[in-house]
């Protein structure tokens, strides 16, 4: 995407296009399939060098792929979406629901499955 003004133009792009650039230029590879994972779930798709986009030209957001009919509610208000399951966001939501202790990040939840806390262990794994 091109912002241009008189004195000066941006170019800007979804962080998961922007992985899969990355992946072209570090494996020199005409088709790559990139997978991000973090708050969300998201990826890029490069065929014949060329980045493919959706029709809002946001990326591939694999997140929302259903994985779990009538399951958990993601942040895009979908049922059963892997990022509900499988993103640091969504294990953290999944956590707060079945849990009396609370966390705040995705580290605190971490340390809790490292330190034997069993519903942390079953979200996590």
């Amino acid at each position: 995407k091109l912002i241009n003004n008189n004195s000066f133009s941006i170019k800007y792009e979804n962080d998961a296009n922007c992985a899969a650039l990355g992946s072209l230029h570090v494996f020199n590879k005409n088709d790559i399939v990139t997978l991000t994972l973090g708050t969300g779930i998201g990826g890029g798709i490069i065929i014949k060098k060329q980045l493919l986009n959706n029709f809002t030209n946001t990326g591939f957001e694999f997140g929302h792929i259903t994985v779990k009919e009538n399951g958990a509610i993601c942040s895009c208000g979908k049922a059963g979406c892997m990022e509900a399951y499988s993103s640091a966001a969504g294990m953290i939501s999944l956590f707060r629901k079945n849990s009396e202790k609370k966390v705040k990040n995705f580290k605190e939840l971490f340390e809790l499955y490292s330190n034997g806390n069993v519903e942390a262990k079953k979200i996590i794994e």
